[in-house]
């Protein structure tokens, strides 16, 4: 009896396992570039010539990479700090060059636009990148799991050029 049982537990503990390594395996084709990539985008520091012959959910996935907050060290200079954001925009600047996928949603199901306004990006880059995903194509309408749209963000943080921006394009 004994051996019945540890072969059972051997089959039931197996069976967990491979469903497990399956859905990480799901998760890591989403991004194939990896969290790597994204830290590195994050702060600044992903080099540009190394960005060839992505698809455009990984340019999409970047370009939210760049756009997240970067915590700074408390013993960070301002000067670094201000140089990281340089190099950020930068980046974001070269991603939006790109065919990017303009449905990517992030784990919140906030759309690229959404994180464009609630990121820490200089007003008036945040209203060039809206224009110019507006022309991609980004759905103006899209919500995230929160039930709010980019107009809803917009609007709370008060950013009123945006607002009026997303006004018109909302059919």
């Amino acid at each position: 009896m004994n051996i019945y049982l540890r072969f059972l537990c051997f089959i039931l503990i197996s069976i967990f396992f491979s469903g497990c390594v399956k859905s990480v395996e799901e998760k890591s084709q989403t991004h194939s570039i990896g969290s790597k990539a994204c830290e590195k985008a994050n702060s600044g520091k992903l080099q540009i010539n190394k960005l060839n012959n992505l698809n455009s959910h990984e340019y999409a996935y970047l370009l939210n990479c760049v756009l997240a907050p970067f915590v700074a060290f408390p013993d960070e200079s301002q000067l670094s700090i201000r140089q990281r954001e340089e190099a950020k925009q930068k980046l974001a600047d070269f991603l939006l060059t790109k065919n990017i996928d303009t449905d990517f949603r992030d784990e919140t199901e906030s759309s690229l636009l959404i994180s464009v306004i609630g990121s820490y990006f200089p007003k008036s880059w945040k209203i060039e990148t809206t224009k110019k995903l507006i022309s991609k194509g980004v759905n103006v309408h899209a919500k995230n799991k929160y039930d709010k749209s980019a107009l809803d963000l917009a609007i709370f943080s008060g950013d009123k050029e945006i607002a009026e921006i997303l006004k018109q394009n909302i059919k």
